[in-house]
């Protein structure tokens, strides 16, 4: 249940920011295409951008309580999926059968995991899209005012492209492979123990 809230959350937040920074494509488009809309100057872009920048850091505040409420239960998971991959591991090489209960637990866990991190990887993939939009406007515009604005909004976006963890770790398969990793480096350091 709370995973599923998490990703619809995630979800409606990626989709608001492609709907910002494609009302700002549709408003750079017009100008330049001159279809005859009713916008017809720069000022419009640069009202339109400054609309996206609002969503952007609205979904930017959401995002950072998001992380503040949930890194604790985060960084449970990830770690009870380490000591677990390392204790399922260790069983493995002394022989020792795993019953129905461990595999499950494995199962379970690597379920959770890997969700976590393809939720987040999912959301670094959407925020991608954003800036390469962002890219493409700074290209098709002409005013040296709105490229420099444009540059400013894609530096600002910059934190939003890494699901960033309080600064210990991105959501993201780099995660995963790290958990994976890190098990393996554990498991032939319990042998050596016993």
């Amino acid at each position: 249940m709370p995973l599923t809230l998490i990703t619809k959350l995630l979800d409606l937040l990626s989709r608001q920011m492609l709907t910002a920074v494609q009302a700002s494509l549709d408003t750079l488009s017009l100008i330049t295409g001159g279809t005859g809309g009713d916008l017809k100057t720069e000022e419009d872009f640069i009202l339109s951008l400054n609309n996206f920048e609002c969503r952007a850091r609205s979904v930017e505040v959401i995002r950072q309580k998001l992380v503040r409420y949930m890194f604790p239960v985060f960084s449970l998971i990830l770690a009870y999926s380490t000591f677990t991959f390392t204790v399922a591991a260790y069983f493995l090489i002394q022989g020792v059968l795993l019953s129905g209960g461990t595999l499950n637990m494995i199962i379970c866990t690597s379920t959770c995991v890997l969700y976590l991190c393809n939720l987040g990887h999912t959301f670094n993939n959407e925020m991608d899209k954003v800036v390469g939009i962002l890219k493409d406007l700074n290209v098709m515009t002409t005013n040296p005012v709105s490229k420099s604005r444009v540059m400013e909004v894609i530096s600002g976006m910059a934190e939003l492209q890494r699901f960033n963890m309080c600064g210990w770790y991105c959501l993201d398969y780099s995660t995963l492979l790290t958990v994976i990793f890190l098990s393996t480096l554990l498991t032939p350091i319990t042998l050596i123990k016993t």
